[in-house]
């Protein structure tokens, strides 16, 4: 059985790696964005990091301290936090450069690529290494560690195998070996091929596991058209438009039952349970939590929790645990302590959103034999997004929906329609549940209004552009800046209002000096008065690279805002082109001076853009109502999940 399996293994699992890939390429190329130092101050001048930080990773590969790799650690890990992750990784590659070309370059980048999570790279460079210097145990090691949590079984056995060839006798790990061996049989015995999967990955050992877990007990509504417990689950409680809607369902759902009503004819029992991966406040990730709390909602956070319950030998999934130490670490952060958590409270309903808390949290529900589980999708997936691929992610998604409990929702007919094209579905299983938004109310603080008093006193103008957004690679701040300086130069008399912080914030700032145009820029940072900064805008802007529905374009046309944005994910979709706002050509290709003339000729006028703002409000109101959002939410929780479709 054994040699059977392995030879059906190496018929099927394993694919080549990629060509060489220089570290910082390689994540600009995954991005869509630039990994070298821009003179337009995107990234900042990198190659002038002090000697002393990579020596930090030079102790550590000559095996001298730990405590040098923990400051170099610690320092990239804030980098990536505050920059972003190119960013981070251009600070890696900058310190590996000043390091010998030999084996401990390699393994200063694989180990800091790791520390961020950049597995995938990570993975590569060691594998690619391994050609230069055979002899380098400790990447090899690694190398075969990433390969087996990605699913690369046959390359990580011939790694192994290699090793032989290169460690003294008593050195050779005959119980690593044997690890794999076992990890290869309890994984891939049991699982069925995806349909047309061309290798074996991390996915391929969720199809194991779910496939002797089915769903253990009935829904604990005491009638079939109530909804009972229901668990949300999220990244984060940042400041961000998925956060908002996942807060907006919850409170609405939690609301209900309170109050003992119903939503779309289904009794509400509850109770509602939100759950986050962190709410670490340094962050900024617990934006929302007031607007949770507020209503008496107990918010859970996984960063609380013990793996296992503190027990692994007594959790739900027991058998399980040596299996579950090989997933990858996002995957196996939410075995540990999600599994027994949904065990105990046993929610009729687990809604996971986004494609991180999908990785998370599925397998976790299928082993707590969770009755539904709803997939969030929120916006383009990975095929679109090539810096968040995940070797997993694929397969997962196809083999959850092709369960009967498991069914996915998303806020856009285009994220439907690029999942279906990406899974190879047909689109009509995705259910579409458009954002619910809660018109904001203009209430300032002092605060607020003094920074307004002396921006409008020094810079008094007829129109005023504005934003609120992050501020990073997706949503491109620079870019906005080149518009509003095109705008400026055709029309003097315009100023610029930004709502929003993230880790472009200091470029962008720079970059408005660069352009000339600082003195008509009001940088406001992080708020929570949008609707106050709302009703200063004559027009909001957004040319985002990648997007689901933006709560943004939403807020802003119940204020009375137009709008003007690219056709990002499902932006398009919260528009009604030329009537409450412009959608621009492209989402990949922006020409400042073409939107400047667009805005110019249709929204600096006052009476045009009077009607533009009365049909703005109007039209979103009916369509993105928060009442609307909950009813299809709790629709999709009480249907039968459809079975997938494949088209070929």
């Amino acid at each position: 059985m054994r040699g059977e399996l392995l030879a059906r293994l190496r018929r099927s699992s394993s694919r080549p790696d990629d060509g060489a890939h220089p570290l910082a390429s390689r994540l600009r190329d995954e991005s869509g964005g630039s990994a070298t130092p821009s003179a337009s101050g995107d990234e900042g001048d990198l190659t002038s990091v002090g000697g002393e930080l990579a020596a930090f990773g030079r102790h550590v590969i000559d095996g001298r301290t730990d405590d040098g790799w923990t400051a170099f650690a610690e320092t990239l890990r804030r980098i990536e936090n505050r920059q972003g992750g190119e960013v981070a990784a251009t600070f890696l590659e900058a310190c590996a450069a000043r390091l010998p070309d030999d084996a401990r370059r390699p393994a200063l980048l694989v180990r800091g690529l790791v520390d961020i999570g950049h597995t995938d790279a990570a993975r590569r460079i060691a594998t690619q290494a391994l050609v230069r210097f055979p002899t380098a145990r400790w990447l090899r090691i690694v190398a075969i560690r990433l390969l087996t949590q990605a699913g690369q079984i046959n390359t990580a056995q011939a790694l192994l195998d290699g090793r032989r060839a290169y460690d003294d006798e008593e050195e050779t790990p005959a119980d690593e070996s044997a690890r794999l061996d076992a990890w290869i049989s309890g994984a891939i015995l049991e699982a069925p091929p995806a349909p047309e999967a061309p290798d074996v990955s991390a996915a391929m050992v969720l199809v194991a596991l779910a496939a002797t877990r089915r769903p253990g007990r009935m829904p604990l509504a005491p009638a079939r058209h109530a909804l009972g417990p229901v668990t949300l689950v999220t990244g984060t409680l940042g400041a961000g438009g998925a956060e908002r809607q996942f807060v907006n369902t919850a409170v609405g759902l939690h609301t209900a039952a309170e109050e003992g009503r119903s939503i779309a004819g289904h009794p509400i029992l509850g109770p509602i349970r939100p759950f986050v991966r962190t709410l670490d406040a340094d962050r900024r990730y617990d934006f929302f939590l007031p607007a949770l709390t507020s209503v008496g909602l107990e918010v859970a956070s996984m960063r609380d929790l013990r793996d296992w319950s503190g027990a692994p030998h007594h959790t739900t999934a027991a058998d399980l645990v040596e299996l579950v130490e090989r997933l990858p670490k996002r995957m196996r952060e939410g075995v540990a302590r999600l599994t027994d958590q949904f065990r105990v409270t046993m929610p009729d309903v687990v809604h996971l959103w986004q494609d991180g808390m999908i990785l998370m949290g599925a397998l976790p529900a299928l082993l707590a034999g969770v009755p539904r589980i709803v997939l969030g999708l929120r916006t383009v997936p990975p095929i679109d997004r090539p810096e968040r691929h995940s070797d997993a992610y694929e397969l997962l998604c196809r083999n959850l929906l092709a369960m009967p409990h498991v069914s996915a929702v998303t806020n856009a007919r285009y994220v439907a329609e690029r999942y279906a094209s990406w899974l190879d579905l047909d689109p009509g299983i995705f259910t579409v549940v458009a954002n619910g938004v809660q018109p904001s109310t203009p209430h300032p603080t002092t605060e607020s209004e003094l920074m307004w008093a002396r921006f409008d006193a020094r810079c008094p103008a007829r129109f005023t552009l504005g934003c609120v957004m992050r501020l990073d690679a997706n949503k491109r701040p620079l870019l906005w800046l080149d518009i509003a300086a095109s705008l400026l130069a055709r029309e003097p008399d315009v100023r610029f209002v930004i709502v929003g912080e993230g880790a472009l914030a200091e470029a962008a700032a720079e970059y408005a000096r660069d352009l000339g145009i600082a003195d008509r820029v009001l940088f406001v940072g992080r708020s929570e008065n949008v609707g106050y900064w709302l009703s200063r805008m004559d027009t909001l802007l957004l040319v985002s690279r990648h997007e689901g529905v933006p709560n943004a374009l939403i807020e802003a046309q119940l204020a009375g805002v137009p709008v003007v944005t690219t056709p990002a994910g499902g932006a398009a979709e919260a528009v009604d082109a030329d009537r409450t706002g412009l959608v621009l050509a492209s989402a990949s290709t922006v020409d400042p001076r073409d939107v400047a003339d667009r805005m110019f000729a249709q929204l600096l006028d006052p009476d045009r853009r009077r009607e533009f703002s009365t049909r703005a409000a109007v039209w979103a109101q009916n369509r993105f109502s928060v009442a609307s959002m909950l009813d299809a939410t709790v629709e999709a929780y009480m249907a039968r999940a459809p079975i997938p479709r494949y088209r070929r």
